[in-house]
């Protein structure tokens, strides 16, 4: 019924379009665009754009050089002190039992997830000092589970009806293969999924909502660090459901993790396009406005969430490197 009645909706416009076009109207809407079109192309602001444009000068004008100073920066850091920060991160004990957490969620490893629920339950039990016959199933579930040690994620990926399914929305060649195997074994993660667990059970006490936020603000966070690229895909699909002031969190938090990326990457450079310095211009304008404006205050928050979603394209332009990976994204946007 629905698709029938777009059928003849779409069939009275381009009837009533055909009908319109052949009108003395449509003539003079068309040479009044057609003068002003011209006019406008040849105008000197559009010259200028189009001179913009071109690399070699854009590179050598003063507004490329404003805009690209903040970037030059994280460079110049980059060449320096590169090495440094990436012998850092690679060493850091806190970052690989943060990656060990990650890698055992991301299996889906059942004794990982048996520790939680053991966490959560004992915590209810003590805390609430009173017995809970959901927490005491909840509890023997756990303990029943913990004796078991497979990785769920490993169905995932033999599965047929998996790939059957994702190949409908357009993720035929999605792999499970997302996790270090090393790491399934450290004991670090598992004792961090029993806390983890703990505080989940403690923050059932208010609502299920807060009790799963532990868990996923590690994942989160982890899988952003290791990744940069996953917090796009992240705030792609969160974007249209998420509130403004989360999604602007998370949009920073990506950034300062890609940023963390390229100064560790020796001898990153930014690519900074003709639409990213009008962006810049933008940014600086808009400041210079919140600065003068009747509340500056207010005005200078606002511009901070500017600076961060217009800040976010200079992150995709940089992080996203394939058209594969663009394409997943503005898939996941329009899902």
């Amino acid at each position: 019924m629905h698709s029938v009645l777009i059928a003849y909706i779409i069939g009275f416009f381009n009837a009533f379009f055909r009908i319109f076009k052949k009108s003395a109207v449509y003539r003079i809407f068309d040479k009044v665009y057609s003068a002003i079109s011209s006019s406008w192309k040849n105008s000197v602001i559009m010259q200028k754009i189009k001179a913009c444009g071109q690399h070699d000068v854009q590179k050598q004008s003063v507004l490329y050089k404003i805009v690209h100073l903040p970037f030059l920066v994280l460079e110049n850091i980059s060449e320096k002190a590169g090495d440094f920060f990436s012998s850092a991160y690679e060493n850091s004990v806190i970052l690989k039992n943060l990656y060990a957490f990650l890698d055992n969620a991301l299996s889906l490893n059942t004794k990982f997830y048996a520790l939680m629920l053991v966490g959560i339950a004992l915590s209810r039990q003590l805390f609430a000092f009173s017995f809970s016959a959901k927490m005491s199933v909840l509890l023997l579930l756990g303990i029943a589970i913990l004796f078991t040690d497979y990785n769920v994620t490993d169905f995932f990926e033999e599965s047929k009806t998996v790939k059957f399914l994702l190949a409908l929305i357009g993720f035929s060649d999605i792999s499970f293969d997302i996790y270090d195997k090393t790491n399934l074994k450290k004991r670090s993660a598992l004792f961090f999924a029993f806390v983890v667990g703990i505080v989940s059970g403690i923050l059932l006490k208010k609502s299920y909502i807060f009790a799963i936020i532990p868990f996923f603000a590690i994942v989160l966070a982890a899988l952003v660090l290791k990744y940069p690229i996953s917090g796009i895909f992240f705030s792609a699909f969160s974007a249209p459901f998420v509130p403004t002031m989360l999604l602007a969190a998370l949009v920073l938090y990506t950034e300062f993790c890609f940023c963390f990326y390229t100064v560790r990457t020796k001898d990153f450079k930014w690519k900074i396009d003709s639409i990213g310095t009008g962006l810049g211009f933008f940014l600086i304008f808009m400041f210079i406005s919140s600065i003068f404006s009747f509340s500056a205050k207010k005005s200078i928050l606002v511009w901070g969430l500017y600076l961060i979603f217009i800040g976010y394209y200079f992150t995709i332009t940089n992080a996203v490197k394939t058209k594969k990976q663009l394409y997943s994204i503005i898939r996941l946007f329009v899902i």
